[in-house]
C-alpha cells in the first residue's frame, strides 16, 4: 500500500484508531468494576442545579454517569427559600431529597458540597431570592439547622451562589455585606 495515496493514508489512520479504541472497549468492563474506594483521588465532579426537579431514578442515572467518568464531587444547590418557606417551618420533602442525594452519592464514593442560598420572602420583605436577608441571624439559624441535620454526612458547605454577580446578589454585589452574612453562617455552622 502506498502512503502517497490519500485513500491509503485514511485507511491506515482509521485502522490505527480502530485498534486503539477496541483495546479501550475491551478494558472498560474490568475498569468499570473497580469500586469507588479503589479509585485514586479525583478533583473532578459536577455542579447540578436541577437535582431538585429530579426523581430518584434520574438522580441515580446522573450519579452513575458522574462515577463512571471518574468524578468524585457533586455540588448541588439547596435553596433556603425551599427549605424554610416560613420562619421556623421546615419542608420535610426538602430534607428527604437532600437525604436521598447524599445517600446515593455516598454509595458511589462521591463527596457532596451543598450550596445554600436563596432568601425566602419572609426574610427580606418579599424582595426576591437574590436579595440577602434583612437579618443575618435568620440565615444563620437555617445554616445551624442544616449543619446539625447533616453533621457527619455533609462536610462541605458553600454559603451563597456567585455573590459576586448581580444575578445572585441584588441589588448589586457587596463584599462587605456578603462578609457579614458569611461570618454569621460560619459561626452558626461551628456552634
Amino acid at each position: 500500500m502506498s502512503l502517497t495515496n490519500p485513500l491509503s493514508k485514511c485507511i491506515l489512520v482509521l485502522t490505527a484508531l480502530a485498534v486503539l479504541l477496541s483495546g479501550q472497549i475491551i478494558a472498560a468492563p474490568a475498569k468499570a468494576q473497580a469500586s469507588a474506594s479503589d479509585r485514586a483521588f479525583s478533583p473532578f465532579g459536577m455542579c447540578s442545579h436541577p437535582m431538585w426537579g429530579y426523581g430518584h431514578a434520574t438522580i441515580d442515572r446522573e450519579l452513575d454517569a458522574l462515577s463512571a467518568a471518574g468524578g468524585k464531587w457533586l455540588r448541588f444547590d439547596a435553596e433556603w427559600r425551599d427549605g424554610e418557606p416560613q420562619r421556623g417551618v421546615y419542608y420535610d420533602w426538602y430534607f428527604r431529597q437532600i437525604d436521598y442525594i447524599c445517600s446515593a452519592a455516598k454509595a458511589r464514593g462521591i463527596e457532596v458540597q451543598v450550596n445554600v442560598f436563596g432568601t425566602p420572602g419572609w426574610a427580606n420583605g418579599g424582595k426576591g431570592l437574590a436579595v440577602p436577608p434583612t437579618n443575618d441571624a435568620d440565615f444563620a439559624n437555617f445554616i445551624r439547622k442544616m449543619v446539625a441535620t447533616y453533621r457527619g454526612r455533609i462536610k462541605y458547605w458553600e454559603i451563597w451562589n456567585e455573590q459576586n454577580i448581580s444575578e445572585f446578589w441584588q441589588p448589586s454585589p457587596d463584599a462587605a455585606r456578603y462578609t457579614r452574612l458569611l461570618k454569621a453562617a460560619y459561626e452558626a455552622a461551628k456552634a
